[in-house]
């Protein structure tokens, strides 16, 4: 076969050919021609290199194109079926599952050639699925045992025979591979592969730890053994989809460097800036007068019984009591490691107000030692350091993602592509293919249905899918049609490979292109692999005994039965009995929430009968449902699955409770009712939406959820290792009031559940206090690098990805649910609205049957005004001539006969009746007489005018076209583009005026510059002045009034001056406090002002009302809001005891800003589109939270009391010393239950909200994993799995349901921004038009260089200060200046002082000098740019303080 000619594709195993001798030889000779090729042709004639095919790459499964391999040559060497490796040294290999491995075909290790026995054994055994499930199964149950191993340096026996064993397994591991592929030289090797980097570390640091020289060292073993988490990581390694995933967060992490170095940059700045400004306050301290200098803890103030009261020199006599002086010591707060003393704190610090962790209590320790005006430091850092440079993270992480999937969607695009491009070349090839005598019925039958658009939109971008989502199938079909739907299909597969078959035979066309064949044939096979997952998706459940389920599944027995089943089938899919189930499930979801602590008997005998109600009728719909549908069709749909399982555990439940009531375990079977509350999202399609969202987050992101698993899981370990045996669940340093009794510690690292628990906490944010308990137990450096990486990796890499992905998924969540416009009703939203259609019925009835009553018959005066010389004077034409009585015309043009209605006339597309409107809008006289149209006569009309648009216009007449016609019109889509354009250009026979009426038409569409009319039409109309003429004196002299105001009230000045008014009224109410009693002149100067200011919105009000009209005016929300602040403010000049109340809305004067500002408007207005979608998010989180509510209610109620003794500040007795409430009241002591607990529904949201916002949440989780029982005294970590219950609440609860108002809030704004046609929705429309003028600017050529000055000595400055060694050397000499200020601490020495002193004026200088140097080089120039102005600020301010 000649070599341009590609592989022949059978679909059977003719395409699978063992790798030999002969296939070594052709490939050699094909590499040497193409060798000789490359000498004797120039490279400009070279022929375009082959790429890799897409879907043969390595690890991804061979399509279903190539046909099953034969059971011979699995785990065997194959000639590779790319063509792209036709002239490389590799062969492939296919194992079981159809995954694609490749090897090189040289010698590995210089011995091992491809035809070796023992080098083939090594592929065979690296290629099985069953050595790679080994390896994962030795990496996790290493990871056990790692989670097992306490963190000391002496293990025990077991444990180390156990690390042998691992060890060896990946030393065998590693072995295996390395033969099967070589080392590092050829292609495809070990080394080749970074993830196998990753092994030789472990097994390196594996024998670096047996060995004999570090046992005997003085190394910590735990620090060596350290390095065993990354085995972890070799998850990933084995794993193909996570390599996916690490590749893209590495990806980020390169995009994020820049950002990193920034935030750091900044920073530094700010930690420089804190230490300059609160340098050794933190440590001033309330001091005993009569205490030395060596103070103890019993000289400082206490505060509370365990902090110190510190204090300010600002704050003179009034900061300490009488015994006490304010004075500098040396314990700064918090263990002394809060304090701006030296660059490191200060950094550390001003982290700590980045990430906001703990942030207030510095605010409040800074503001107290240092003054009041420090708080403009904590502004600037919170407002940039937190609100700015954490989101910049966040959004550089979302853009790599972003740029991931438009990567993909470009392949995607390129799928599209190469399937036009295989559409082509099989028309080109039918005719030969036919003249060889191949049968012609597979292409016509694979044409018309896999070429087709509805097939092609499988791979188009109709349906955007994510870079992380896997290829979800499509669902279920419901179990009543879904034989009908699979009789239905045609088989695809088959006729792509009996096309495939005739794409490949051995016909070469010599003048034909190898590469557009090679194309092609990808094409088909991409067609062939999503078809097989289509009927594969589509295939019944039980496919290997599809005549058994037929048999025993489906119940076909009798014709009597039949009748019984249809009847039973058309009652349980109706509507309306999912309504009813509806119903009851709303109220059982009221029922189990009704539940509380301290219920009455009766109370609770009724929520028992109404549970065994609610039981009883979710079975009986589950029976019904498996007796209509059949048991074969029910549980084909994954929700009648979910219905079962709800209905057996709840009838379980209530068997098991019967048999054994009140025991503790039977009761916990009642938490699984609160599974009923998730029936509803079959009803609710928010709901639906969420859950999918977590689903798919959890499910079909499950890499990117083991990639955070594996991370957390490698932190756990490591903090375990490292810290385990010193920061462990006793406090060694703490001062216990009685030395028998260890003070024991919630957040440690001494096992690994709690180790897990503190990273989890650092997650949610919470780091420092974690971190100063480690550094007061173990290696300070150690502790602060640990919890900064796990701070960085783990919360601003990995989550951040994870909120970007869910954005992304609730995105296409909302694409899937809409796409194309068409949303499928549920049975709940079928059912309302049959309710309203028959409302609605009963409506236009009695409505129909009142106008026949009455007989009222308005028509034919009507048209008498309408066809009558009045219309005609003022210039409309009839219409109506003649009307096509056949209801065809009204159906056609989509107007129902039995409801009539005209099209939807606005002011901008008023075409029937032209003049009409233009009147009605003048205030012309005769107005009136021009208006009537009934909606019988405006369909006339429209029926005209449909007529009319069938017959072609003159060439001559000049048109317009109108978008009356939607895209989807079934009229117009049939039609060419010529008749479409003659279809919409209607104004020839619409109108008098002429030629030029289109321009005029399009002038009026430009708002007037003119008041409208006052009154709306009905009010106007009955008013008696409407009757007057409106062309005599009194009313010329009031439309002139009227145009004045508008011309008064349009300006910029009179908005300038209200804006001003409004500004000074909102300052002016900041004067007003609690001492303005004591200043009566302030008082008389205020009310004075506020009585100008509210006479002046009076006046504006009036203004505005002669100017736009009441129509106008109160029909603006804006205006409304004027109106109701101005009445508040009118209540306010009256002095009544009565109105003193109204007098606190002034303060709503401010808001009347936003009314005047075109930017505040247009953010509140997109603010206010989002409430809706809000709202319905509010309520599903609201019941999502229910279900956590019910749980909690039913674990902790009544168990958050506990017995405190009053005396000694409320301190928590021993539960040894009493053990419930009756030995507490019995001692004098007193039982205190915690204000926010699960006693009831009500509460328990309370206590969900506080966990989910992490504000006061330690309090609540710490009683419930402390209780023991109701009426219990609680005992420390009684039930510590209890902290479960709260890590799973925070992860779906408040991680997934808060983020979900974020995502609406983000749709919402993407939604409004598509309707302004992809402009930024907070431009107004001022800003647009200058935006489009900048960007016509922006093809102009810059401004012009600073010119060189012709002085000599003037230029030689200039070369100087313009070369870049010189701006190289300033920024070295700024480090240097920065590393001088970091030098600087608290308490340093004088001769430190006296040489950082000196340095710091050397650097003035320096700067100094180049200040001056730039101003004599540059002249004038100089101060055109900011940042030589900075420059030049910063020195003057550097020598004023010097």
């Amino acid at each position: 076969m000649d070599d341009r000619c590609y592989p022949v594709i059978f679909p059977d195993a003719r395409n699978f050919r063992p790798f030999t001798p002969d296939s070594l030889a052709a490939i050699k000779k094909r590499i040497s021609i193409q060798k000789e090729n490359k000498k004797s042709k120039d490279q400009t004639a070279a022929e375009p290199q082959p790429r890799p095919q897409l879907d043969l790459k390595v690890s991804r499964k061979l399509p279903m194109l190539y046909g099953d391999i034969p059971h011979e040559l699995i785990g065997k060497p194959l000639e590779d079926l790319d063509p792209f490796y036709r002239n490389h040294k590799t062969f492939m290999v296919l194992n079981k599952k159809r995954t694609i491995y490749r090897f090189s075909a040289k010698r590995a290790l210089f011995i091992f050639g491809p035809f070796n026995s023992i080098r083939s054994l090594a592929i065979r055994i690296s290629v099985h699925s069953l050595f790679s499930m080994f390896i994962i199964c030795t990496v996790i149950i290493n990871c056990v045992f790692m989670a097992m191993t306490r963190g000391k340096d002496s293990i025990n026996v077991d444990t180390e025979s156990a690390e042998y064993v691992f060890t060896g397994i990946y030393i065998f591991e590693a072995l295996v591979k390395i033969l099967a592929r070589g080392f590092i030289l050829d292609e495809f090797s070990f080394l080749r592969d970074p993830w196998n980097w990753l092994d030789s570390i472990v097994i390196a640091t594996a024998f670096v730890s047996y060995s004999p020289y570090i046992k005997d060292s003085s190394i910590s073993l735990s620090s060596l053994r350290t390095f065993r988490v990354f085995r972890a990581l070799k998850a990933i390694s084995v794993i193909s989809g996570l390599k996916v995933i690490v590749g893209a967060l590495l990806r980020s992490v390169k995009r994020l460097v820049d950002v990193m170095i920034l935030t750091l940059f900044c920073l530094s700045i700010f930690a420089l800036v804190g230490q300059q400004l609160f340098m050794g306050n933190l440590n001033q301290k309330c001091v005993r007068k009569d205490c030395d200098s060596d103070y103890k803890d019993y000289c400082f103030e206490k505060k509370d019984s365990t902090e110190f009261r510190i204090c300010g020199t600002w704050m003179e006599s009034g900061a300490c009591s009488e015994q006490f002086e304010c004075k500098h010591t040396n314990k700064n707060p918090d263990y002394n490691y809060t304090n701006f003393d030296n660059f490191g704190w200060s950094f550390l610090a001003v982290f700590r107000l980045m990430t906001q962790d703990s942030w207030e209590k510095l605010y409040q320790q800074t503001l107290r030692t240092s003054g009041l005006y420090s708080v403009f430091f904590f502004v600037v850092v919170i407002f940039l350091g937190s609100f700015y440079l954490i989101n910049l993270t966040l959004a550089v992480v979302t853009m790599a993602y972003e740029e991931q999937n438009k990567n993909v969607a470009a392949e995607t695009e390129a799928k599209e592509k190469m399937f036009q491009e295989a559409q082509q070349l099989l028309k080109e090839e039918k005719e030969a293919l036919v003249a060889m005598g191949i049968d012609r019925s597979s292409l016509n039958s694979l044409e018309a249905s896999s070429f087709s658009p509805k097939k092609r939109k499988l791979f188009g971008n109709k349906k955007r899918k994510s870079f992380f989502l896997r290829k979800s199938g499509k669902d279920q079909v419901p179990g009543l049609d879904s034989d009908e739907v699979s009789s239905k299909k045609p088989h695809l597969l088959e006729q792509t490979k009996r096309l495939s078959q005739n794409l490949s035979v051995d016909h070469c066309d010599e003048h034909g292109d190898p590469f557009q064949r090679q194309r092609a044939l990808s094409a088909v096979s991409i067609l062939t692999i999503t078809m097989h997952e289509q009927e594969k998706s589509q295939e019944p459940c039980l496919p290997c005994g599809e005549n058994l389920a037929s048999k025993y599944l489906v119940w076909d027995c009798s014709p009597r039965w039949l009748c019984i089943k249809k009847a039973l089938r058309t009652v349980m899919t109706d509507p309306f009995t999912e309504l009813a189930i509806t119903i009851c499930i709303i109220i059982n979801t009221l029922f189990l929430a009704m539940e509380h602590y301290k219920m009455d008997q009766s109370f609770e005998n009724m929520l028992y009968t109404g549970n065994l109600v609610f039981t009883g009728i979710f079975m009986a719909e589950m029976c019904l449902k498996i007796i209509a549908l059949d048991p074969y069709h029910y549980f084909r749909r994954g929700w009648n699955i979910f219905d079962s399982i709800v209905a057996l555990l709840s009838f379980a439940e209530v068997i098991i409770n019967s048999m054994c009531p009140g025991k503790q375990s039977c009761m916990s079977l009642r938490s699984l009712r609160v599974l009923r509350v998730f029936k509803l999202a079959k009803s609710w399609p928010t709901l639906n939406t969420l859950l999918k969202i977590i689903g798919h987050s959890v499910g079909a992101l499950g890499n990117l959820t083991v990639v955070l698993a594996i991370v957390v899981f490698i932190f756990s370990v490591v903090g375990m290792q490292l810290f385990g045996s010193k920061f462990n669940c006793i406090k060694s340093n703490s001062k216990s009031h009685d030395p028998a009794v260890p003070c024991l510690r919630r957040w440690h690292m001494g096992d690994f559940y709690h180790s897990f628990l503190v990273v989890f906490r650092i997650l949610c944010g919470e780091w420092i206090e974690n971190m100063w308990e480690c550094m007061q137990e173990a290696n300070q450096a150690l502790c602060i690098i640990v919890f900064l990486l796990i701070m960085v990796i783990g919360k601003l890499v990995v989550l951040n990805l994870f909120i970007a992905l869910l954005l992304n998924s609730f995105s296409n969540e909302e694409k899937d649910g809409h796409l194309e416009g068409e949303v499928r009703k549920t049975e709940v939203q079928l059912a309302l609205d049959r309710f309203c259609r028959a409302f609605c019925f009963v409506i236009c009835t009695l409505e129909h049957f009142c106008t026949k009553w009455c007989g009222r018959q308005h028509l034919p005066k009507r048209k008498e005004v309408i066809e009558g010389p009045e219309a005609e004077s003022k210039g409309v034409i009839p219409l109506v001539t003649e009307m096509r009585k056949g209801p065809e015309t009204w159906e056609e043009f989509g107007v129902l006969t039995s409801a009539p209605k005209t099209l939807s006339v606005g002011h901008d597309q008023t075409w029937l009746a032209p003049l009409a409107e233009e009147e009605d809008d003048a205030e012309s006289p005769g107005e009136d007489k021009a208006q009537p149209v009934t909606r019988p006569e405006a369909g006339k009309q429209a029926s005209e005018l449909h007529q009319k648009t069938k017959e072609p216009t003159s060439p001559g007449a000049q048109s317009v076209e109108m978008d009356i016609f939607s895209e989807g019109d079934p009229y117009l889509s049939i039609q060419n583009p010529r008749k479409k354009s003659d279809a919409t250009s209607v104004l020839s026979e619409c109108s008098t005026t002429g030629p030029q009426d289109p321009f005029r038409r399009v002038l009026e569409m430009v708002p007037k510059k003119e008041p409208e009319r006052c009154l709306p039409k009905g009010l106007d109309c009955c008013s008696p002045c409407c009757t007057m003429d409106k062309r005599k004196s009194p009313w010329i002299i009031w439309w002139d009034l009227r145009k004045t105001c508008y011309q008064i009230v349009k300006h910029s000045w009179f908005e300038s001056f209200i804006i001003f008014v409004i500004l000074l009224s909102s300052g002016a109410l900041v004067f007003e406090d609690i001492y303005l009693g004591t200043q009566p002149k302030i008082q008389a100067i205020l009310n004075c002002t506020d009585s100008i200011f509210t006479y002046i919105f009076i006046l504006e009000m009036g203004l505005k009302w002669v100017a736009f009209g009441f129509r106008k005016y109160f029909t603006s929300a804006w205006c409304w809001l004027d109106f109701i602040i101005v009445i508040v403010s009118v209540t306010s000049l009256i002095d009544l005891k009565v109105l003193k109340s109204f007098r606190i809305l002034r303060a709503l004067r401010p808001l009347r800003a936003l009314s005047q500002f075109e930017g505040m408007k247009v953010v509140v207005n997109a603010l206010i589109g989002a409430i809706p979608a809000i709202l319905n998010v509010l309520l599903v989180c609201l019941i999502f939270w229910l279900i956590f509510c019910i749980l909690g209610v039913s674990l902790f109620s009544g168990k958050f009391g506990r017995c405190v003794n009053v005396t000694d500040g409320n301190s928590v007795i021993n539960y040894n010393i009493v053990a419930n409430r009756s030995q507490c009241e019995s001692g004098n002591f007193s039982w205190f239950t915690l204000k926010v607990n699960f006693d009831n529904v009500g509460m328990a949201y309370l206590a969900l909200l506080q966990v989910a916002t992490f504000k006061g949440w330690m309090d609540i989780m710490y009683a419930a994993v402390d209780s023991r029982g109701e009426g219990q005294q609680p005992r420390f970590e009684e039930n510590s799995l209890m902290y479960v219950y709260f890590v799973v609440f925070i992860i779906f609860g408040s991680f997934f349901t808060l983020n979900l108002f974020i995502g609406v809030i983000i749709d919402n704004f993407n939604q409004q921004q598509k309707k302004i046609s992809g402009q930024d929705i907070f431009l107004t429309e001022e800003q647009k038009k200058y935006y489009n003028a900048m960007k016509k600017l922006g093809s102009k050529k810059p401004q012009r260089p600073i010119p060189r000055p012709l002085n000599k000595c003037q230029g030689l400055v200039f070369d100087l200060v313009t070369h870049q060694v010189f701006d190289i050397i300033i920024v070295i000499l700024i480090f240097l200046n920065m590393v001088s200020m970091m030098a600087e601490s608290y308490g340093q020495s004088k001769a430190m002082e006296l040489f950082l002193e000196r340095l710091n004026l050397a650097f003035v200088v320096v700067f100094t000098t180049e200040c001056l140097i730039n101003i004599f080089a540059l002249r004038q120039y100089y101060f055109t740019s900011g940042w030589n102005l900075f420059d030049c600020v910063i020195v003057i301010i550097s020598i004023v303080s010097k």
